[in-house]
This record gives C-alpha cells, sequence and structure tokens, in this order.
C-alpha cells in the first residue's frame, strides 16, 4: 500500500526520486526497469559476451561484500541488467547565483529541497539550463552513470559500466546502497557525504580483499584518491579567490562579473601549466576545457570537501565500516540536520 501511494504521488508529479539525482522523465524510468533483465539469465545466456560476464560476477561480489561486510541494506537493486546505447545514465543540471557558492534548490516530493535537476534527454537539461541562466544564475550541465532510488524501484546495472575498474565500480555501488539504507530528508549535503565517504572506503577495503594491497588494482586507487584530493585544494583555492572579490561591497556588479572571469582565466592557466608537478594520473587533465563557475565549484564541495564529521564517527567505532552503519541507521527517515544528534551521540 505505501509503495503503490508514492508511486501514484511520483507519477502524477513526473518527477522521480534518485538519491544522487532527481529525474523528471517517468515514462523512461520505468521504460528501464520494465526493460531490465534478470542478472542470472543474462549470466547463462549463450550470447553474453565474456567482459560482461566478468562485470556481472563482480557486481554480485560487490553487493554481496556490501551487505554482509559493510551492513548495507540488502535489496533487490543491481540484480537487472539493462543495455544501453550510451556511455552514461542521464544529465543533471546545478545551478548558483553569479556571486555566491549558495547552491540553487529544486523541491520534489519525498526528497525534499535538492541541489540538482536530472533528464534523460540533452536538450531538456538546456533548457532548463537556459531558464537557471535567464535567471542570472552561474549553471553547470554534467553526465551521471548511476543512483539510487532509495529501494521504493529495483535499480539495474547498465551496459557502460563493464568497463569500469573494480574500484570505480565498488565504490558507485557501494556509495548508491548507502543512500538506500540512510536516507534523511532536507539534509542532501550530509546525504552525499555520507554515501561518498562509505562508498570510497568501502570500494578501497573491497578491492584490497579481493586483489590485494600489492595488486595494480589497489595500487591505482592512491593514486586517484591523491589526484582528487589535489583538484579539490587547487578548486577551493579558487572559490576562496572569487569570495573575497564577493565580500568586497565597493566592487560594482560589472566590475565584479570582468573581475571574476579574470581569476578563473588566471587559475586556469596556472593549473595547466602545473599540473604535471601536483598530479599523478591524467584524471583532470581536461578541466581547463570546462566552463568553470559557481555552480560547478558548489556542486564539487557536496561531493568532495571534507568534513570532520565523518572521520570522528569512523574513529569513534574503531575503524569499522559495518558498525558505523549500524550506529546511524537510526536517523534513517528522519528529517533536517543530524549533525547536531549524531555529535551528542559519539560524545
Amino acid at each position: 500500500m505505501k509503495r503503490a501511494l508514492v508511486l501514484a504521488v511520483i507519477m502524477i508529479s513526473s518527477l522521480f526520486l534518485s538519491g544522487c539525482y532527481v529525474l523528471s522523465q517517468s515514462g523512461t524510468f520505468l521504460s528501464d526497469r520494465i526493460r531490465a533483465e534478470d542478472l542470472q539469465k543474462v549470466l547463462e545466456a549463450p550470447d553474453t559476451t565474456d567482459q560482461t560476464k566478468a562485470f556481472l560476477t563482480e557486481a554480485l561480489q560487490i553487493t554481496s561484500y556490501a551487505v554482509e561486510q559493510i551492513g548495507l541494506k540488502e535489496s533487490k537493486n543491481y540484480t537487472t541488467y539493462l543495455q544501453l546505447d550510451r556511455d552514461h545514465l542521464a544529465y543533471i543540471v546545478y545551478a548558483a547565483p553569479r556571486f555566491s557558492f549558495e547552491q540553487h534548490m529544486w523541491d520534489f516530493p519525498i526528497t525534499g529541497a535538492i541541489p540538482y535537476k536530472g533528464y534523460y534527454r540533452l536538450s531538456a537539461a538546456r533548457k532548463e539550463e537556459q531558464k537557471m541562466i535567464s535567471r542570472e544564475y552561474d549553471t553547470f550541465v554534467s553526465v551521471v552513470d548511476g543512483f539510487s532510488s532509495l529501494g521504493f524501484f529495483k535499480d539495474p546495472l547498465y551496459s557502460f559500466m563493464a568497463a569500469y575498474s573494480p574500484y570505480h565500480l565498488a565504490s558507485l555501488i557501494i556509495h548508491e546502497l548507502t543512500h538506500s539504507t540512510i536516507w534523511v530528508k532536507h539534509a542532501v549535503t550530509f546525504n552525499e557525504q555520507l554515501a561518498a565517504f562509505i562508498g570510497e572506503l568501502g570500494g578501497q577495503e573491497y578491492v584490497r580483499s579481493q586483489y590485494g594491497q600489492e595488486s595494480e588494482a589497489y595500487r591505482m586507487i592512491f593514486d586517484r584518491k591523491h589526484d582528487q584530493q589535489q583538484f579539490t585544494n587547487d578548486l577551493f583555492t579558487l572559490r576562496n579567490e572569487l569570495q573575497d572579490l564577493y565580500d568586497n561591497p565597493s566592487v560594482e556588479d560589472e566590475l565584479r562579473l570582468m573581475r571574476k572571469q579574470q581569476l578563473i582565466t588566471a587559475w586556469k592557466e596556472r593549473f595547466s601549466q602545473e599540473y604535471e608537478q601536483h598530479y599523478r594520473t591524467d584524471s583532470f587533465r581536461h578541466i581547463p576545457e570546462i566552463d568553470i563557475n559557481n555552480a560547478f565549484i558548489a556542486i564539487h564541495a557536496v561531493y568532495y570537501e571534507r568534513s570532520e564529521l565523518f572521520d570522528e564517527i569512523y574513529a569513534y567505532v574503531d575503524q569499522d565500516l559495518q558498525a558505523m552503519i549500524e550506529l546511524l541507521r537510526r536517523f534513517d527517515g528522519t528529517r533536517g540536520d543530524p549533525v547536531p544528534s549524531i555529535r551528542e551521540l559519539i560524545r
């Protein structure tokens, strides 16, 4: 009865809950789930390629690990497979004011306020982007490769995920399963940073347990994590420079806009010139080609700005992810900022 009511609300509004992403094309959403095939049937089919079989087998191992070793909720998620003709799932629109890093929030049923809006078609995403630009917002449109419907629907694995490294696949699946295990309404930053924390550490531990600490798959994780932290530091240097500009009341808006672009351009030039000195992989080499703005910087902070809270909780439970999940599950289904209650709990 509860699920039927939820489905009715979502169908009426044509807005689908997605944990990391909100998708507005309900027809495609349902069609994908209808077309998705049972994993075991795909594995047993004679025309399934060896690459697909290896990918699906690994995904099953990851979900088992997530449930048995991390304590995430067991569900029917990732027990089906969908072949797609593209290398991503959907398009997401982010927005922030021209002189602020405060994210624009879209309000939706069930999830509450979310700082992004998703579409299956690029043209629809661009239309939403143009609407926000006309309201003098900075915007950023990106592709996404996975989401969680928080257990209301059976989330499939997608064919493009077969190209992912073991760590990428594990961290993605564990991230999304964290959402379906713990979701606090109106606390998007908490939800995303928690899932990122559990996804990263859970993915790392999965690779170590399956491939060993001396494996290339395990060593690559740390080069990628080094570069991610380096990029976050570099980007937040730009954020601080821009914030100083935005906080200066003596600068007129027209001059502020011009100075803003000068700061971004200069930052990109430094980034390119110093890339070889600071980065170990090519993961961020393309950054100077991106339209860096407040929306890009603001959403990056949601996923990658470290919160000491999760390190504190992890230390409190003696670096045991399963104990951490058990501790935080009491907040699943609550609403509002859970941080004060969590801090009081771990004191």
